[in-house]
């Protein structure tokens, strides 16, 4: 599902569109090497450096949970994992991965909008690729601040509806995946995949400052808000993705160092942001 209509019905941020969602992705498995599994990589090592350093316990609630890739992680660090998700089909798929690893964990049907758990509550709340589909930010920041215990780590990572890296790079993939459809006749297919650039993922138009200031509001101390992922994903053949995979393998040094800058350069080019904090004790 692409375009207009399909980021229309992600605003409305209906359960049954979460459900077609994870549906159509069928069941959960760890990805060959890829530019997905890299930035995965990154993104997991990071957590668990900041987790490791700074979270009081590992009891974790993780929002918007789907696949429960995140989790799945942490609990094979000895972490105590609780997945939430609007979405059965999404926990479904959670449920799935931690059934095929022998994990244990449990799995709610629930909106963070209104948290069915009581305050102080979890060492550790962390979204990925949820806080971007809502129209007001602070509301779900407040609750999942809310269950933190005092001393507890907030975080999360967005997809955010702007220009980036990746935006060039969408350009390339159209143009590649437009012309093939140009060859075989399919105008108007062609057209509309040119016409869908930039092809965001989220559906707000939210700030990282905007992020971080709302994270303060709720009673996050130490808000660290991040550019993050100057690498983007790009339509390359098999050998090509091959090669892209060990170029940026050797490029982790300075992919670590990008993310964690903290600069207004790393935020305007990085295809995702980055937002932590702890809550006042």
């Amino acid at each position: 599902m692409n375009g207009a209509s399909s980021r229309r019905r992600m605003t409305e941020a209906r359960s049954e569109w979460w459900d077609e969602f994870w549906l159509e992705r069928g069941s959960p498995s760890d990805e060959f090497e890829s530019w997905a599994s890299t930035v995965w990589d990154v993104a997991l090592d990071f957590w668990e450096e900041r987790f490791r350093r700074l979270a009081p316990g590992n009891e974790m609630l993780e929002c918007g949970s789907g696949s429960a890739k995140v989790s799945a992680h942490f609990r094979r660090q000895g972490y105590k994992c609780t997945m939430l998700d609007y979405s059965e089909a999404g926990l479904n798929a959670g449920r799935a991965r931690f059934a095929a690893a022998g994990l244990a964990g449990r799995f709610v049907v629930g909106d963070v909008n209104a948290l069915g758990f009581q305050a102080s509550r979890f060492d550790i709340v962390y979204s990925g690729g949820m806080l971007e589909f809502f129209s007001d930010i602070r509301k779900p920041i407040v609750e999942m601040v809310r269950v933190l215990r005092p001393g507890g780590v907030f975080a999360a990572t967005m997809v955010p509806r702007k220009w980036s890296i990746q935006t060039l790079a969408d350009l390339e993939i159209a143009v590649i995946r437009s012309g093939k459809r140009l060859l075989t006749g399919r105008i108007g297919e062609a057209w509309q995949m040119v016409r869908s650039v930039p092809n965001h993922y989220g559906v707000n138009s939210a700030k990282l400052r905007e992020y971080v200031r709302a994270c303060e509001d709720a009673g996050l101390v130490s808000v660290h808000g991040l550019g993050i992922s100057p690498f983007p994903s790009l339509a390359l053949p098999a050998s090509g993705q091959i090669a892209y995979v060990r170029a940026l393998k050797r490029w982790r040094p300075a992919w670590n160092r990008f993310d964690r800058s903290q600069s207004r350069w790393t935020e305007w080019v990085g295809s995702g942001y980055r937002v932590y904090g702890v809550k006042a004790r």
